[in-house]
């Protein structure tokens, strides 16, 4: 299943706010086995929210939108929404008891605003969001699915944990996607690639590679989509096997591991224990090296000396 995420909303554009979301859904579907092929951010702009829906819903089987589901002039989504699928929207009185009832709750009378996030597009299945004022909304055919969540975090990991992931499974058809990754030191990302060389003839929709340099190292992302898990971890024990055999001597650690957590491993296994002196780093190695639970078995102890007095006095 190819999924497109669209994330709506001109504080987003403007890097007033952090778009996490598109972050969130594009890993959640990911372990689902959906395959996310695009996330696309527009602003509050009905023609642009059009445009956008249109390309989405015209190239994926699943579109899943954030944002603009708020009781203010610029929560345009529904509108947008509802003009693109040519549906009329309809009030909802059963939706406006719920947001009255959560002002009351508080203490509050519902501002007139909040009655347009009880109108909703003909057709459209109503997602209750039990954490805030905006309903998520579902459409589906026989082709697509599009996902209509509001744009706080908590409100849409709530609603897509608990609505969407579960449609999604009961639809089926979902691959198993499996992902390792290599940790890579001591080379860049450019001469890591030459090592490993032509890789044509071994990647394709089922199999990939990722390179994703960062301080310190390269990772490299291996993800295989299968019908089934053991297919898929096969597939990746084969490709590691086969990257290792060119680039082994670089390769320090898989998945969660780090390279402190691999020296340590390394000075435990072979009974050597480690002191750690440091000036311009300023206590930083003896941080991470104790970072790693059971860290006291190897490490004996750290100094940092910063001034060449001190250095004089601590470890000459």
């Amino acid at each position: 299943m190819r999924a497109e995420i669209l994330t709506i909303g001109d504080e987003l554009l403007i890097g007033q706010t952090v778009n996490t979301n598109a972050a969130w859904i594009g890993e959640h579907l990911t372990l689902s086995g959906v395959d996310v092929a695009c996330a696309v951010t527009v602003g509050d702009d009905e023609s642009a929210i059009r445009r956008a829906l249109a390309r989405a819903y015209d190239e994926a089987e699943l579109v899943i939108t954030t944002g603009g589901l708020g009781p203010t002039h610029d929560d345009i989504t529904k509108v947008a929404v509802a003009a693109y699928f040519d549906k009329d929207l309809h009030f909802d009185a059963a939706i406006l008891d719920e947001i009255e009832k959560r002002f009351a709750g508080r203490g509050i009378k519902m501002p007139s605003g909040n009655q347009g996030q009880a109108m909703v597009p003909e057709g459209f299945e109503i997602l209750p969001n039990p954490n805030g004022t905006a309903p998520g909304l579902w459409y589906e055919t026989e082709e697509r699915m599009l996902a209509v969540l509001p744009g706080v975090p908590h409100e849409m990991q709530a609603l897509m944990s608990d609505e969407v992931l579960p449609r999604l499974r009961r639809h089926g058809g979902l691959r198993v996607i499996g992902q390792r990754t290599l940790h890579t030191a001591g080379i860049g990302e450019s001469n890591l690639q030459e090592r490993i060389g032509d890789l044509s003839g071994l990647l394709n929709d089922h199999l990939r590679l990722a390179f994703l340099p960062g301080t310190g190292g390269v990772r490299l992302r291996l993800t295989a989509l299968a019908k089934e898990q053991a297919t898929a971890e096969a597939s990746l024990d084969a490709f590691e096997q086969h990257l290792r055999s060119r680039i082994d001597r670089y390769v320090f650690g898989t998945n969660g591991e780090t390279l402190e957590s691999v020296v340590g491993r390394l000075l435990r296994e072979r009974g050597l224990t480690l002191s750690v002196a440091e000036s311009c780093t300023g206590g930083l190695v003896a941080h991470q090296l104790t970072n790693v639970s059971g860290s006291s078995a190897y490490l004996a102890g750290a100094i940092v000396a910063y001034s060449n007095q001190a250095k004089i006095n601590l470890l000459e």
